[in-house]
């Protein structure tokens, strides 16, 4: 029942009313109850589910509101409508977790809030060899600090409203806290050193109290919200509690990007509840109790940031460009303070001269990696110049052949290229790292190193900035990132100015900067540059011109060389306003043989290609019927006129990608009929797959095997090989992490996104029959494999927001002489018919897209629905040329208005609790919506929040949604963080940062009855690694490792033959593959000061900032680490072999075993910042294996 308060006081804050409200329903025996009020309404409502001591409240209290008084007499009465069923659900679900709670909760409620009475920032220093903190800021006022779920909170209370302050807020990670330092255990400060910069708030106009900070605009809101009021319209936009801002002052954003060591002077009557507190925090540092001075800036040369940049852009000049980005780093990334930089560079260039400047800048970056973080725990020897200069100096042999440097020579595709990533408060400098070629970098290589930047915006933790609930963004979106866009960077004085992006990098918020050059006697600048792409001043959008020229930025595999005269047009397949070839074209056996020249001998070579040629975009296929070098140009690939003769590849189909489900697809299929119990089985088997790779080695190899999980490394190969050699390999400390974390990835794929696996189905580029031979709704798919999927079959395209995004078709043979035989690894589809196929699918077309064919029974719908036909919105003319401001500002726009998350997320919700699901009316509105921000990129048109449906039941959310357990690598082994049951998810609802924003959205979960809530509460993630961890023991006694055993067995097979001659160089093998591992730990971390593990970088799966690798920021990144990895071990394997994987050879025996004996016998530096590596001897343990095998079969 709900009960409805009205006639309050203006101002009454929800909190205060609970409070005062929540003692009397106590009186009556009322334990929940849930209050929602609004700060600007005189009304609140009551939810409560004990219904007979309800109607107890109201009798005593609805008589003329007897007895309510709070600043003034108010009354309530039976609410008129009826209670949302989805907040009972919420309460019911939230008194089952409460009860669960109780079992597992420990000790008395803990005190969360404290005051203060300032706070400073600034570094740790060691003059004369004593730690000291040295303050460049500090604000001497009240505080508040809270102690939140997730994160710290200090408020700065404001001295005098009347001038115009405001309250400041500063928001501290715990994921973000590197260490604790107390000066004594009595001593009332307490120190923060951080990995990376806390966020800053400032209060919006209105105050908490409600009252305007100007008192005129009080008023003049006071008679506008009345005047709105009595013509019933909307109430106008309040401001925003809470705005995002670089720094609390001006004084702050001098230093705010430079000083991550935060120290606040707390009460003495609280500071040792506060560091039992902290102690209690799981997976914080311990506090160190050090006692350390209070210093000043140092006086030297130089002695700020800024004072280096001065020094590098004028004094140093003449030193190779990439040394001084180097040098620049070490400071701006807070390796070293300025001064240390400053009395190194002698040292610096001393070393260029004897090594060069690859060597050098490679040394540097070595070097980087292996300075501790300062501080308590840190000995001050390890900060003198003596010691730098000596680290320095140890880094002399690391320019080697898995160098950057040596990468990019190596490999045709990739070109070295220095990144910056800008937060709100900081830029970091970062690189160089070798990256896959675009159009851009490929006509420049020579010049990609010192005169392009890959630049990307992001928060502070290293993932996208996202919309907050009643925060502001728009001071770091239109002023912060927008000054950088429109403005430079300059790195040791050479300015770096906006050039543009590609669609997937618009996506990832990052985009390309370019410093002016001289090639062939001419200057070569951002705008000239970009005319030689093509002619674009007919497009008089934007966004649309951004994207035409994005096709230059696209990443290319490959780039051949291709005439312009291999070009013939022809038309587009064309039928009732509808393009049937969107996108895709054939190219003759001449034109593929090119593109085949990057492939090995024997190796499987694709029939399909996603190319970008000029202006031209989109699929190309196999058409062995055209003879000489041709390829087919349709008007709808030619994107804008160019005279490129580059034909680049962005895209192949190798081979098939697997099938999975996800739950927007999960939905819809329930929706069309497809039965519960059907997931539940299908999950149920995958689940029963990953509880026995914990159990069997053998089922771990094929498990591994079947995915390609560290295939290049040969894992699975070497976890079957170790167990038939009785070695027990889940009892291998790195082994088993390493299939830990593959199976956590995997359940929390399962549990969190719905990655059902599909075995009868595929994924596949698609294309149209350029033959005509197959009819309206066949398809036709060939695999690689050999396999031709016939039948009834399912097709559909990612992500499925509309129930007719799914369809069905015939998948047929075709004659054995048909040219669509040459194919493979696709799905081709029927140019007949009134309306094309793809285009049905999520308005999907043929220049790239890819799309699911299932071929299961089990999952086929038992019904379809009509597709949906949206009007595509025509892109915003500005009526004049594209100007580079005008990208920028559109940039800008798409940061600050990309509302594709919201409404996917909005979709789910909606589809759980209306009747009809994804058919209800607004399920179809918000599919529309998601066309529209889909196409947001290409025609400039955001969709806004307003045009959301509404949601009456908003704030209450299946509990699929609900978030889960952060996942944490502890020396190698998978935790979960927090120690809640499964299910225990109401969001917030003991953090107490929820007092802070109290018009915030308090969002509460309830058990969904749809399929994906079933398969949600099927799965629980804490019994499912408390069973592996305990499971996985194979009844045999811990070695001392596996590598050890390994090596046993290698010497005892091998008798007779040396390898101590090749010790040495096999030391220089190791170091080489480590700091190569190294450098990709930190190329690919999505946080600016915190490498992935090793074991990340060895499976190929980054677990991103929750640790479950759900965000599509940490998929894209795994992918590239894969990539980069298995070049890694492809070349580090052909170097101990010398080439010779086929057949057994001595010497490459002799080179295995002698990498082996170091990985066994050799202990890896621990390097500060990384960590010790160990994967360099699992590596040469499979090489060697192999070697062994070879020799044993051949009979030497």
């Amino acid at each position: 029942m709900e009960v409805f308060f009205f006639e309050l006081a203006p101002g009454t804050s929800e909190k205060r009313l609970d409070k005062y409200l929540g003692e009397k329903l106590r009186f009556f025996g009322i334990q929940h109850f849930i209050f929602e009020k609004k700060r600007r309404n005189n009304f609140a409502i009551l939810t409560l589910l004990d219904v007979v001591n309800g109607e107890r409240f109201l009798q005593a209290y609805s008589d003329n509101g007897k007895g309510l008084f709070l600043d003034k007499p108010f009354r309530c009465k039976r609410n008129r409508y009826k209670a949302d069923p989805y907040k009972l659900r919420s309460m019911e679900k939230r008194l089952t977790d409460l009860a669960k709670k109780t079992l597992i909760a420990h000790g008395p409620p803990t005190v969360k809030q404290f005051v203060g009475s300032s706070v400073s920032c600034g570094v740790w220093d060691y003059p004369d060899g004593n730690l000291t903190f040295v303050p460049s800021f500090m604000i001497l006022r009240p505080l508040r600090i809270y102690f939140g779920k997730k994160e710290l909170a200090v408020i700065v209370d404001p001295i005098d409203r009347s001038f115009g302050e405001r309250e400041l807020r500063i928001g501290i990670d715990y994921s973000s806290i590197h260490g604790l330092t107390s000066a004594n255990m009595q001593d009332s400060s307490i120190m923060l050193t951080l990995y990376y910069s806390p966020k800053f708030y400032k209060e919006g106009q209105e105050l908490t109290n409600g009252v305007h900070a100007d008192p005129a605009l009080s008023e003049m809101n006071r008679l506008t919200n009345g005047l709105f009021r009595s013509l019933r319209l909307d109430m106008p936009p309040r401001p925003p509690k809470r705005i995002r801002i670089s720094a609390l002052n001006n004084r702050h954003a001098m230093v705010a990007s430079s000083c991550y060591v935060y120290a606040l002077k707390l009460s003495p009557d609280h500071i040792q509840a506060i560091k039992n507190l902290l102690h209690r925090k799981t997976f914080l540092p311990d506090i160190v109790v050090w006692p350390f001075w209070n210093g000043s800036r140092s006086s030297a040369r130089v002695g700020s940031y800024r004072d280096l940049v001065n020094l590098l852009q004028n004094s140093l000049q003449h030193v190779d460009f990439s040394i001084r980005f180097q040098l620049q780093r070490l400071a701006q990334n807070l390796y070293l303070l300025p001064h240390i930089v400053d009395r190194l560079i002698p040292k610096v260039l001393e070393f260029e001269q004897n090594r060069g400047v690859e060597a050098t800048v490679y040394a540097l970056q070595q070097f980087s990696k292996r300075i501790d973080y300062a501080g308590a725990a840190s000995e001050a020897d390890l900060f003198t110049i003596s010691n730098l200069e000596a680290l320095l100096n140890a880094q002399d042999d690391s320019y080697d052949t898995l160098s950057p440097f040596a990468l990019a020579r190596r490999y045709s595709h990739l070109v070295l290229i220095h990144r910056a990533r800008i937060t709100p408060t900081s830029v970091y400098l970062e690189g160089p790292y070798a990256e896959t070629k675009n159009a851009i970098l490929d006509r420049y290589p020579d010049f990609a190193l010192q005169y392009f930047l890959r630049v990307t915006f992001e928060d502070e933790n290293g993932e996208p900035l996202r919309y907050e609930p009643n925060v502001d963004l728009s001071e770091i979106h239109s002023s912060r990132f927008r000054s950088i866009l429109d403005g430079n960077i300059n790195v040791a004085g050479r300015k770096f100015m906006f050039l543009g992006f590609s669609h997937s990098s618009l996506r990832d918020q990052s985009c390309w900067f370019c410093a002016p050059f001289i090639k062939d006697g001419s200057l070569v600048y951002g705008r000239a540059l970009i005319n030689e792409l093509g002619d674009f001043t007919a497009i008089r959008s934007p966004a649309k011109c951004a994207a035409r020229i994005g096709q230059a930025f696209t990443d290319l595999n490959d780039n051949v060389h291709l005439a312009r005269t291999a070009i013939r047009r022809i038309a587009d397949v064309e039928r009732s306003d509808r393009c049937f070839s969107d996108g895709c074209s054939v190219a003759s056996e001449a034109v593929f043989r090119k593109l085949w020249k990057g492939y090995k001998p024997g190796a499987s070579k694709p029939k399909l290609f996603q190319i970008r040629y000029g202006g031209v975009k989109g699929m190309i296929s196999l058409d062995k019927s055209l003879k000489g070098e041709i390829i087919n140009v349709r008007p709808s690939q030619d994107k804008f006129p160019s005279d490129a003769e580059w034909l680049g590849v962005c895209g192949a189909a190798k081979r098939p990608l697997p099938l999975y489900l996800n739950r927007p697809l999960i939905k819809v299929l329930e929706d069309l009929g497809v039965d519960k119990n059907v997931f539940l089985g299908l999950q149920q088997d995958a689940m029963n797959e990953l509880r026995a790779i914990a159990r069997s080695p053998v089922n771990a190899s094929a498990f591994l095997s079947l995915h390609d999980i560290a295939k290049s490394s040969n894992l699975a190969w070497l976890v079957k090989e170790l167990h038939h050699m009785g070695i027990p390999v889940l009892d291998d400390h790195f082994l088993w992490s390493a299939i830990e974390l593959v199976l956590v990835m995997r359940f929390g794929d399962l549990k969190y996104r719905g990655r059902i696996p599909i075995e009868n189905g595929a994924t596949l580029f698609g294309i149209m029959d350029e033959t005509g031979i197959l009819a309206e709704r066949e398809v036709y798919c060939a695999l690689s494999n050999g396999d031709i999927i016939q039948g009834h079959v399912a097709v559909t395209r990612s992500p499925v927001m509309h129930p007719g995004d799914i369809q069905y078709a015939r998948a047929v043979d075709v004659p054995a002489d048909s040219r669509l035989k040459d194919l493979q690894n696709c799905i081709v589809f029927s140019q007949h018919g009134a309306r094309d196929l793809p285009s049905q699918l999520s308005g999907g077309d043929l220049d790239g897209d890819i799309f699911n064919i299932i071929a299961d029974a089990r999952i086929l719908p038992r019904r379809t629905v009509d597709p949906a036909d949206y009007p595509r919105p025509h892109p915003i003319d500005i009526g004049r040329p594209v100007e580079t401001k005008d990208i920028t500002s559109f940039f800008i726009d798409f940061l600050s208005n990309d509302q594709l998350g919201r409404i996917s997320h909005l979709h789910l919700q909606f589809a759980d609790q209306k009747l009809r699901g994804s058919e209800s009316p607004e399920c179809i509105v918000l599919a529309n919506l998601h066309s529209v921000a889909v196409d947001f990129s290409k025609t400039g048109v955001p969709v806004t929040s307003k045009a959301f449906p509404r949601l009456d039941s908003a704030n209450c959310k299946p509990d699929f949604m609900a978030p889960g357990p952060r996942v944490l690598l502890m020396d190698g082994v998978a935790a979960l963080e927090g120690d809640d049951a499964n299910g225990l998810y109401y969001e917030d609802e003991d953090d107490i940062l929820r007092d802070l924003d109290p018009e915030g959205p308090k969002t509460r979960y309830y058990e969904s009855q749809k399929v994906l809530g079933h398969l949600y509460r099927a799965l629980d993630e804490h019994k499912f690694l408390r069973e592996v961890q305990t499971g996985k023991r194979e009844g045999v006694a811990a070695p001392r490792n596996a590598l050890e055993q390994v090596f046993q067995y290698v010497k005892d097979k091998t008798r007779g033959f040396t390898w101590d001659h090749e010790v040495s160089w096999a030391l220089e093998i190791k170091e080489q593959y480590e700091n190569a591992v190294s450098d990709m730990m930190f190329a690919n971390s999505l946080n600016p000061q915190k490498p992935l593990s090793e074991i990340e970088v060895f499976i190929g799966h980054v677990m991103g900032k929750n640790g479950n690798g759900g965000s599509k920021r940490a998929r894209e990144t795994s992918r590239t680490v894969r990539e980069h990895f298995d070049e890694l071990v492809g070349y580090t394997t052909e170097c101990i072999l010398k080439g010779d994987e086929e057949e057994f050879n001595e010497q490459a025996l002799e080179r295995s075993i002698a990498c082996l004996s170091v990985a066994v016998g050799n202990v890896s530096d621990v390097v500060a910042r990384v960590g010790k590596l160990e994967s360099f001897g699992y590596l040469a343990a499979t090489i060697c294996l192999r070697q062994v095998k070879r020799f044993s079969k051949d009979g030497f």
